[in-house]
C-alpha cells in the first residue's frame, strides 16, 4: 500500500511539472508594462524589396535622461514612393553612470509617433550599477507604408534614468 502512494504522489508531481511546462513560461516586460508569453509567434517575412536608401544618425555627446522613454535623435523626414515602402531602424546605444540596481532599459522606433513592430520599447537588459557603459541594440521594421512623406525617430526607456553616450542608428528605405 504504501509503495503505491509513493508512486502515486511521484505520479502526480511529475503531471504538475509537465503541465507547467507545457504550459510556456510568462515573464513580466517592464519597460511594455505587461506579461510576456515566450512562445514562438509566427514570422512575418518580407520578400522581394530593394535598398532605396540608408540614413545613419551618430552621436557621440552625452546627456543624462530621465525615467521613461527619451528621444535619442531628432526625427527624420523621407518620402515613400509610389506602391508604398518598408523601412527598417537598426538601433544602437550606450547607456551607463547609474548606481541603481535593476534599472531596465528598452529601445523603440516610431513610424509617424507610432511605435514600430514590435509594439512598445522591447527590454534589451539592465543598466550595469557600477557606473560603468554597456551597449545595447535592437531592430525594428515596417512594411506596408503608404506613399508619402513620413517621420522616424528613435527612442530609449529606462527604469530610472542613465546617461547616454554614442549612439549610432541605421534607418533604411526598401521599395518593391
Amino acid at each position: 500500500m504504501r509503495t503505491h502512494f509513493k508512486l502515486a504522489i511521484v505520479a502526480s508531481a511529475l503531471t504538475i511539472f509537465a503541465a507547467g511546462l507545457a504550459a510556456g513560461t510568462i515573464h513580466w516586460n517592464k519597460a511594455l508594462n505587461t506579461a510576456v508569453d515566450e512562445k514562438a509567434s509566427p514570422q512575418t517575412q518580407i520578400f522581394n524589396r530593394k535598398l532605396s536608401s540608408t540614413t545613419i544618425n551618430v552621436g557621440t555627446n552625452f546627456q543624462d535622461i530621465g525615467s521613461g522613454v527619451v528621444a535619442i535623435d531628432s526625427p527624420l523626414t523621407f518620402t515613400c514612393p509610389p506602391g508604398g515602402c518598408t523601412v527598417a531602424a537598426e538601433v544602437h546605444v550606450q547607456l551607463g553612470l547609474n548606481t541603481i540596481s535593476g534599472n531596465g532599459a528598452g529601445l523603440c522606433s516610431a513610424l509617424d509617433g507610432s511605435n514600430m513592430p514590435p509594439q512598445g520599447c522591447p527590454s534589451v537588459g539592465t543598466i550595469p550599477a557600477d557606473e560603468s557603459f554597456a551597449a545595447y541594440s535592437y531592430e525594428f521594421a515596417q512594411s506596408g507604408v503608404t506613399a508619402g512623406k513620413h517621420t522616424l525617430q528613435s527612442f530609449v526607456f529606462t527604469d530610472d534614468g542613465a546617461r547616454r553616450a554614442s549612439y549610432v542608428i541605421n534607418y533604411r528605405l526598401y521599395t518593391p
